[in-house]
């Protein structure tokens, strides 16, 4: 319900999130290990936010175990990794969901080489696209243990902000 506990939580993150950044349009939400809450957090703040009437894309950038796709109920396909190796398009790719605002872009298929896609200038170039048609966009990354401060600086030079998750559903914020 609208009244939960979570919804509450959740309505004050986008709060506090304006503060700190009201003109952000890219809020990256990471962890270093799975299951630490990243796709939860992603869809609620991205539904949330959705039902404050601004348009919102969900990115599932987690190429290794993709998960949001699973939030939506639907299969993997035409995703992320398609759309940044030129296999299929943006259009292809952005789904809609049941929530009024809220589309998203599932990961597509797992390819062996998730760090270096993300990593890639095409991922930039379709980022930036992203920016242009939408008010906000939230993106779900793992950042994995090998090459996690690469990554975390990648996220910070295309990102707003930076959430990370941490243990127990712990948020730091970079900027």
């Amino acid at each position: 319900s609208s009244k939960s506990r979570i919804a509450e939580t959740t309505r004050s993150i986008r709060a506090n999130l304006s503060f700190i950044n009201s003109q952000g349009k890219v809020i990256a939400i990471s962890s270093s290990v799975s299951g630490e809450g990243k796709t939860f957090v992603a869809l609620n703040l991205a539904g949330i936010i959705a039902m404050s009437g601004k348009k919102t894309v969900i990115i599932d950038l987690d190429l290794r175990k993709p998960k949001v796709h699973l939030g939506f109920n639907v299969d993997n396909v035409n995703g992320m990794s398609n759309l940044i190796i030129g296999q299929s398009t943006l259009e292809e790719c952005v789904r809609k969901s049941v929530v009024e605002n809220l589309d998203f872009i599932p990961a597509g298929e797992v390819p062996p080489n998730p760090s270096e896609l993300i990593l890639s200038k095409e991922f930039n170039l379709i980022l930036e696209k992203l920016k242009m048609m939408l008010e906000r966009t939230l993106f779900c990354i793992l950042i994995h243990h090998i090459d996690q401060l690469a990554k975390l600086q990648v996220l910070q030079l295309t990102a707003n902000l930076v959430l990370k998750m941490t243990n127990n559903f712990n948020l730091q914020v970079y900027l």
